[in-house]
């Protein structure tokens, strides 16, 4: 049976899961009654994102009291953004809202981004930070990123954007269409098209972050490899015009110099070291950014799935839905 013939709720809740014990009780909570506030007819969607923990067990005894909460249990740890998008293909809201669960989001955001879809008649509504959190290098560092997508890149990227969201369920369907295994949700609604609308924010506390230097390494490669393919072609045209100068001067030396070939071993000077070896870093950082497209194609090659589910723990809307549908 097709997900959009199923009966459907007026407001879904999408929210990642992952060692999370210590609020779930109070997010679920704070949750619900923002979401009764807004209407009768909900859902909370927690998608337990491989937690080793108590968060599962917590879970499931709320389950077991709330007819509104669903849980999406998978089989280990994908990562937040496929946690998401899994929660995404079974939410059935009219209207469905993702924001993570560790209340540094808080659910009594939901009424403000009802209020602003009202306004804009926007098909997503992103929060964004007044001020992106960190010290003066996490500051400057994701000014300059966000420079680099806007100016150069030429992406619509949306600066210091955090995970909580209020989408349509017509743009729901449309990120249901991208395959893309390592893809930024922020950028796959840019790239849908949606007409969207900026609330700005302050998360509640001001803890560092959570994500390590590997993962936000991991977090700007998706950003760049899912908005745009100039990288594979300009640092290719830099470098060859690199060597091709190169190749001119040294060619111009040895005219104005009259040097001749000789079978004896070959000296290099001081600049034609210098240009030599900058030639070769051109080279090995162009293979670098060819290697990061093509693990990127890899992994959507392979069409592997995003996320493995283990267990669907179901409300009383949904329990027809089979597992991994």
């Amino acid at each position: 049976m097709d997900r959009d013939q199923k009966h459907s709720v007026a407001l879904s809740v999408v929210t990642p899961v992952y060692q999370a014990q210590a609020c779930i009780e109070e997010f679920h909570r704070r949750m619900t009654q923002a979401a009764s506030a807004i209407t009768p007819d909900y859902e909370i969607i927690f998608v337990n994102d491989g937690s080793t923990d108590q968060s599962l067990e917590k879970l499931v005894a709320l389950h077991a009291k709330d007819p509104h909460v669903m849980i999406i249990d998978l089989s280990r740890n994908f990562g937040q953004p496929n946690a998401i998008r899994t929660g995404l293909n079974y939410a059935q809201g009219e209207y469905v809202f993702a924001i993570d669960d560790d209340l540094e989001e808080q659910p009594e955001w939901l009424p403000r981004f009802y209020q602003m879809q009202a306004q804009n008649g926007a098909e997503v509504v992103f929060s964004v930070q007044h001020r992106r959190r960190g010290g003066w290098i996490d500051r400057i560092g994701g000014a300059l990123f966000f420079f680099f997508m806007r100016k150069i890149l030429h992406a619509e990227s949306i600066p210091n954007v955090m995970t909580a969201r209020l989408m349509t369920q017509s743009h729901v369907r449309a990120l249901r269409q991208y395959k893309e295994h390592n893809a930024s949700l922020t950028i796959l609604s840019r790239i849908a098209g949606c007409n969207h609308a900026i609330l700005p924010l302050e998360k509640a506390s001001h803890i560092h972050s959570s994500y390590s230097l590997y993962k936000r390494w991991r977090l700007m490669i998706t950003h760049i490899t899912s908005a745009s393919s100039r990288p594979l072609i300009w640092p290719l045209m830099l470098a060859g015009t690199w060597i091709a100068a190169c190749s001119a001067f040294f060619v111009a030396k040895a005219l104005v110099s009259g040097a001749t070939a000789s079978p004896g071993p070959i000296f290099f000077d001081r600049e034609e070291v210098f240009l030599t070896m900058t030639g070769i870093g051109f080279i090995l950082a162009c293979l670098a950014i060819l290697g990061l497209y093509l693990s990127e194609m890899f992994d959507d090659v392979r069409q592997r799935p995003l996320t493995i589910i283990r267990k669907i723990y179901a409300t009383q809307t949904n329990k027809q839905l089979p597992v991994g549908e």
